[in-house]
């Protein structure tokens, strides 16, 4: 990845009001402040203000509060679930509205929205995709792993914390499906947000930049996957829906991302029943 630069780091400070991103901590002197890139290039619509607690954990460290599932197994685990439910679903509603706007057309003052709620709606769905990587770390399908028991609930190779055998034989089927479910509902997610940045492509536009971009016909196909000659971050492909004349057709995008939040809501509704049930277990 590039390196952005001090100029451009505090345009992306100035933009965010010098505010994490993720949690909300401040630090007017961005002594704690780093910017986070969602993209492949480091471009100011790339570029998202993160505190270093919240940059670590995109980085893939782990935050110290979740290694409370040693010393509080109960207390930890919900902890965990209670970030992932609430972000996921804030995610929901947001991935929503952002389709929504997004196929309806982008002009005049929805560019400058666009490129926010994109920022924020990444930059939500990376921390998901972290914190479900712990899960995961805590809970394979018959339970907790297996290393878990051989060391009495520790921590493992990779830092994470895991909890002691007994809770997870109690508590292991039940996780297993929240945490199959959460995942499932980020892959949709991600599906909605890569289907609706393809009509931004589709509509002559560099889904990051939102610069004009030529969607060129070459032997193999439409030539969209070239770097954008504005932010130089590769442009999303659209060859899956070219129709037998050469033109983009919308209509069946359209009906995918339709039908991806379709499945998105089922999820969610799954997910909220289970993951409800789990908290209560995990409190009583």
């Amino acid at each position: 990845m590039n390196d952005p630069g001090e100029a451009v780091e505090t345009r992306v400070f100035e933009r965010d009001g010098y505010r994490c991103r993720n949690c909300g901590e401040s630090d007017q002197d961005a002594n704690s402040l780093e910017p986070y890139a969602i993209d492949d290039r480091a471009t100011p619509e790339s570029l998202v203000t993160t505190c270093t607690s919240c940059h670590a954990l995109l980085s893939g460290g782990v935050p110290a509060w979740r290694r409370t599932v040693v010393t509080d197994v109960e207390g930890g685990l919900f902890s965990l679930l209670k970030t992932v439910t609430g972000t996921q679903g804030t995610a929901v509603g947001d991935v929503a509205g952002f389709a929504t706007e997004t196929t309806a057309g982008i002009d005049g003052d929805a560019r400058d929205r666009y490129r926010a709620d994109r920022r924020q709606i990444r930059l939500a769905l990376r921390v998901v995709e972290r914190h479900l990587t712990a899960l995961e770390t805590i809970c394979e399908e018959s339970g907790y792993p297996a290393r878990a028991r051989q060391n009495n609930g520790t921590v493992d190779d990779s830092g994470e914390s895991l909890p002691p055998p007994e809770l997870g034989r109690l508590l292991g089927p039940s996780l297993a499906t929240v945490s199959e479910l959460a995942t499932t509902l980020q892959a949709h997610l991600q599906q909605v947000m890569s289907l609706a940045e393809t009509a931004v492509v589709a509509d002559g536009h560099c889904h990051v930049c939102l610069e004009p971009i030529e969607v060129e016909s070459t032997v193999d196909g439409p030539n969209a996957s070239r770097p954008c000659p504005s932010c130089r971050n590769p442009i999303r492909p659209v060859d899956e829906w070219i129709d037998e004349d050469g033109a983009i057709a919308l209509a069946p995008l359209y009906r995918a991302i339709s039908t991806e939040l379709e499945d998105a809501s089922e999820t969610t509704s799954r997910l909220t029943e289970h993951s409800g049930t789990l908290a209560e277990a995990l409190v009583e």
